[in-house]
Order: C-alpha cells, then sequence, then structure tokens
C-alpha cells in the first residue's frame, strides 16, 4: 500500500438486502441507502445491485450531504457509486420530496451507470421542485453513463441539474420524457 491512502473497499447495496449484513458481497448486500451512505470512505465503491430502489420498496433513494450524513472522497481516492450493470440499478422518485438521486456540499464522487426517474405530483398532491439527479455546493463530481426521465412537469425542475458546482462532468448521459 502506498502510506497516506487507505484500502479501497467495495461494498453492495440490494432492494433484498439487509442493513444487518456487512455489505462485503453480493449474499451479503445492504438494503436501504440512509445505512450505506455514511459508511463509504475515500476509495470506495458502492455498487448497486439490479432493481428498483424507492421509498415505497423500502431502500430509500441516495440523498448525499456530505459532513452531514457522508464523507468526501480524496483526488487520489474518489467514492464511487455505480450500477453493478448499467441502468439496471433503477432509482424511482414519486414527484416529492424523494429526489431520485441529491448530493450536496460533496468533493470527489463519481456517479457511474445509474437510471433515475420522477413522477409528475402537483404541489397540491406533495408535489417538490426536485430534478431527477440534483447535485448542488459540490465539486470535482462524475457523473457518467446515466439515465434521467420524467422529470416532474408540474414545475422548472430538470432531468439532470449542477448547481453551484464546480469541475464537474457530466458524460455520455441521456434524458428522456421531459419537458
Amino acid at each position: 500500500t502506498i502510506p497516506g491512502l487507505s484500502q479501497a473497499t467495495t461494498y453492495y447495496i440490494s432492494p433484498s438486502g439487509s442493513d444487518s449484513n456487512d455489505g462485503l458481497s453480493t449474499s451479503y448486500s445492504w438494503k436501504t441507502f440512509s445505512h450505506a451512505i455514511p459508511e463509504l470512505d475515500p476509495g470506495d465503491t458502492l455498487m448497486v445491485i439490479n432493481g428498483t430502489y424507492s421509498v415505497a420498496a423500502g431502500t430509500g433513494l441516495p440523498s448525499i450531504t456530505c459532513g452531514t450524513n457522508a464523507n468526501n472522497g480524496t483526488e487520489a481516492q474518489p467514492i464511487t457509486i455505480q450500477a453493478q450493470n448499467e441502468r439496471q440499478a433503477f432509482l424511482e422518485s414519486t414527484g416529492d420530496d424523494n429526489t431520485a438521486f441529491r448530493m450536496s456540499g460533496c468533493s470527489y464522487w463519481n456517479v457511474h451507470g445509474l437510471r433515475g426517474k420522477s413522477a409528475d405530483l402537483a404541489s397540491g398532491d406533495g408535489g417538490k421542485q426536485h430534478s431527477v439527479f440534483e447535485i448542488s455546493g459540490s465539486n470535482h463530481i462524475q457523473l457518467k453513463r446515466l439515465l434521467a426521465t420524467h422529470n416532474n412537469r408540474y414545475f422548472n425542475c430538470h432531468t439532470i441539474s449542477v448547481g453551484n458546482s464546480s469541475h464537474t462532468l457530466v458524460e455520455e448521459c441521456e434524458a428522456y420524457y421531459f419537458h
């Protein structure tokens, strides 16, 4: 090992997992993002196994706020969230306050191969103005090969939104069914 660099670990999350597992294999995967995200250290990867992730499924959705419920990566060791099989890890929001993917105040994170979707929900029914993938106040973030669909048409929101951030790469991502 190189002095100053921690040993990177690959963890797994699955809709059929359990947070009492160690998360170190597909057979012993974690279930919820609220459990998995705080466990990630610089250099670690969270492998998102095929399936649907939502509040209704009991997995929750990734809501990452560095300094609160998540760590920052480093230039030499970014933190990665990656679909095990591209676009087969499906983050499904219902257009309310549970954004499909939200990140705030983070540095050196990579997000690869996920699929996210929101839905139409009026404010009177609990709808909120959130994008499908939402990055704010962050830097050195890579968003690669994401599929984002169905932003909430009741609001001025987006499929992929990057605000007040720097050094952010959005590469080979696709957006469908947006207004």
